[in-house]
């Protein structure tokens, strides 16, 4: 009862504090979107001082190592595209990942994505004049990460009155794919702690003077939409929900896994993947509204039943030049083919009997090794068209005949 009265005077508590804690955030931002940073793309130098830097602030915090230590390395292939020229390479990112242990049953993992466009390597920027220019990514995502880092202080503070464990995870190459908390899902299916539900911060700096706070992944477990609208009752934020675990952030990696995934953020703006994302536009106090809302919102979610539902994929990435599309969620970063790593229902792909983990090695004529050479193939063909997809099913070599829908 102690626990519930602290969380229903939580608001008023946050909203009435100094400005230690504005600075708290606005001190964590900075650091990311130094100039020495360059942008905190993966593999780089800046996102290897960035990773030092979480590591060291979870420790000041009281947060310990999931692992053996905060770091877990990993190493992708991707593919380079820039221009009219391809390059296969090599990246080793790095995950920063934290543990709240409280001897619970039930473990809840809170995440966000650290890195972001460095100065454009990989060509993702949506407005590019050169590659002196560095992205600084402060709504992209330093803001999800400052918040988390505050909720990190506030539970290690209030650790007494929990009901669950925490797993704090700063991802590497969201930006790639979601390459970071990928490989976390796979590696976690390994150890002794099976996550329960998933909550990703991502894009949280710019709430706005309408309270519009997005949601994503709601359909993801039959009782988070109930249990939204009961924090809210507290709050005045205007809920977006949308009910897909397929999205364009690492909450997806955890719901393609069968884990209830969530995803907040306050939207997308016209600075987003350009140089013009800087600290000075983010809504500090609105980042501390936020948390105080997820505060509230796991004190429900701790004590309720949270099971897995499958939702609809929804198309998130969408390019203006394709008139046609299989409906599937693409896999990132190899350079064999393209891996499905969903089917929407519905679909073309769905219609004709492609599987989530086919690999897509052509369509037709077209040779297919990466997402990029997926695009390009696809621009050829019109809704009504037919085609040949050549793919591998279990090492497998199949030919799938379809109509474009």
């Amino acid at each position: 009862m102690k626990f519930l009265i602290l969380f229903f005077i939580l608001p008023l508590f946050l909203f009435a504090q100094p400005n230690n804690d504005t600075l708290f955030l606005q001190n964590i931002v900075s650091q990311l979107t130094a100039d020495s940073i360059l942008g905190r793309q993966t593999g780089s130098d800046g996102e290897r001082v960035s990773a030092l830097y979480l590591s060291d602030e979870l420790k000041k915090i009281g947060v310990k190592p999931f692992y053996k230590d905060f770091h877990q390395p990993f190493v992708f292939d991707f593919v380079k595209k820039r221009k009219s020229n391809t390059q296969k390479v090599v990246i080793e990112g790095v995950n920063v990942i934290g543990y709240i242990d409280n001897q619970k049953d039930r473990t809840i993992v809170l995440g966000a994505h650290y890195d972001h466009l460095g100065v454009n390597e990989y060509g993702q920027a949506r407005s590019f004049k050169d590659e002196k220019v560095y992205y600084p990514g402060a709504d992209d995502n330093a803001s999800g990460v400052a918040l988390l880092l505050k909720l990190s202080k506030w539970l290690t503070k209030h650790k007494k009155d929990l009901n669950a464990n925490y797993i704090i995870a700063f991802f590497s190459a969201e930006e790639l794919g979601l390459q970071g908390s990928k490989h976390f899902v796979k590696t976690a299916k390994k150890s002794y702690i099976k996550p329960s539900v998933m909550l990703n911060f991502d894009m949280v700096g710019r709430l706005d003077d309408k309270q519009k706070l997005i949601v994503e992944g709601v359909g993801s477990a039959p009782s988070f939409d109930s249990l939204l609208t009961l924090t809210n009752h507290s709050f005045s934020f205007n809920l977006h929900q949308n009910k897909s675990g397929i999205g364009n952030s690492d909450y997806t990696s955890f719901y393609l896994d069968s884990i209830p995934a969530l995803s907040f953020t306050t939207g997308s703006h016209s600075d987003y993947h350009t140089e013009n994302d800087t600290k000075e536009k983010l809504n500090y106090q609105g980042i501390l509204a936020i948390e105080n809302f997820i505060v509230s919102f796991l004190s429900h979610l701790e004590l309720s039943e949270i099971e897995f539902k499958e939702t609809e994929v929804q198309q998130t990435r969408r390019r203006s030049d394709l008139k046609v599309s299989l409906g599937i969620m693409p896999g990132y970063g190899g350079d064999n083919g393209l891996q499905i790593d969903a089917v929407s229902k519905g679909k073309t792909a769905a219609i004709y009997g492609l599987k989530k983990d086919d690999l897509i090695i052509g369509i037709d004529d077209c040779d297919i090794e990466s997402i990029y050479d997926y695009m390009d193939c696809l621009k050829k063909y019109d809704k009504g068209d037919q085609a040949y997809i050549s793919i591998l099913r279990n090492n497998d070599p199949l030919k799938i005949k379809v109509e474009f829908k």
